[in-house]
């Protein structure tokens, strides 16, 4: 074979492969973009229903609604983990998740994964409420990873 048709051969075997490592680091830090993304959203409302939750308000209808887009579903629990609220919520999912009892035992935000509906898992954030006059709750924000 000339050299002319190895050397060929060769720079398009290089410029193949750095467009295939350019595609895989491309995917994945979109992928990763993506995900914090949704975390960062959750995260956010359980934060801001928690807020309203502590200065001894109900989530009313219009909080409701801004806490809810992007299909976040948030879940006001008691202590005992009975849902006094839900927003936004599947109707065919069930509202158990070990989340909160991980947040209720701690007395601090946590977060996790689990399943609520289907076979989708979605990202949780728990955040512990103590309003004032009232029994100690738990708010939580969940939103699926699969729009993603």
């Amino acid at each position: 074979m000339p050299i002319r048709w190895r050397l060929t051969l060769f720079i398009a075997l290089v410029i193949g492969a750095i467009l295939i490592v350019l595609g895989f680091a491309l995917y994945f830090l979109s992928r990763s973009a993506l995900l914090a993304n949704v975390e960062d959203t959750t995260r956010s409302r359980a934060i801001s229903a928690a807020n309203t939750i502590e200065s001894g308000e109900l989530l009313s209808g219009d909080d409701v609604e801004q806490l809810t887009l992007d299909g976040v579903s948030v879940i006001v629990r008691d202590g005992s983990g009975e849902a006094i609220q839900t927003a936004n919520f599947p109707a065919s999912g069930e509202a158990r998740d070990p989340v909160w009892r991980e947040a209720v035992r701690s007395g601090k935000a946590t977060s996790g994964m689990a399943v609520l509906a289907g076979d989708d898992p979605s990202y949780i954030y728990a955040v512990p409420v103590d309003p004032p006059g009232g029994p100690a709750r738990v708010v939580e924000a969940a939103s699926p990873y699969e729009p993603v």
